[in-house]
């Protein structure tokens, strides 16, 4: 029987009233046994559970943090919103959004880089409800063309595309990937 399976450990699980060393009451987690009552994929349940080894029993608080160092960006932010304790998630959840969005503030227009700084403010308080849907109505309205015309420009690019081009968007997605770890790491470690 493996490790991960419910009431089977190698060791007694460890019991924690606090959190762990560098973490903060704050510190949004969850547990493998939470994980795996919310259905994680099994395989990558096991990778999770090998790489923390007997450290973490089934309640050993789990940080969101700790999640996307070994398991990358794509696991962490599976985790369901009610397998996870801590302050302030759904703020920690707004910022991460913020924090991406951010990264691509070029690639916007004016009415969306203003609708991603009402964003930011809502998500420290600074904003209302609704001004948040102002602006994201805002946004929408030309962002609903800029789609449009993102889509016909995809379109064409794709058929253009080469393996070359298929290499620097790989690129692109790996170095993408990596920046949102970064922010959610900052973010969830806090």
């Amino acid at each position: 029987m493996e490790m991960g399976e419910p009431g089977l450990a190698v060791n007694p699980p460890l019991m924690r009233a606090g959190p762990l060393k560098g973490e903060s009451e704050m510190t949004p987690y969850t547990t493998l046994k939470r994980l795996k009552e919310g259905n994680a994929c099994s395989d990558r349940y096991s990778y999770l559970s090998n790489h923390l080894g007997s450290e973490y029993g089934d309640d050993t608080r789990l940080s969101l943090a700790k999640i996307c160092k070994i398991n990358g960006i794509q696991d962490a932010l599976w985790v369901p919103m009610d397998i996870v304790s801590g302050e302030n998630l759904e703020q920690k959840y707004r910022l991460f959004a913020v924090s991406c969005c951010q990264d691509i503030l070029h690639l916007m227009n004016p009415k969306s880089r203003e609708a991603v700084k009402i964003a930011h403010l809502h998500a420290h308080g600074e904003a209302t409800d609704n001004e948040l849907a102002a602006a994201w109505a805002a946004a929408w309205g030309d962002a609903a063309w800029d789609a449009a015309w993102d889509a016909a420009r995809a379109a064409a690019r794709a058929v253009a595309e080469d393996a070359a081009g298929a290499a620097a968007g790989d690129a692109a997605w790996d170095a993408a990937t990596k920046r949102q770890a970064e922010h959610f790491s900052r973010i969830f470690s806090e």
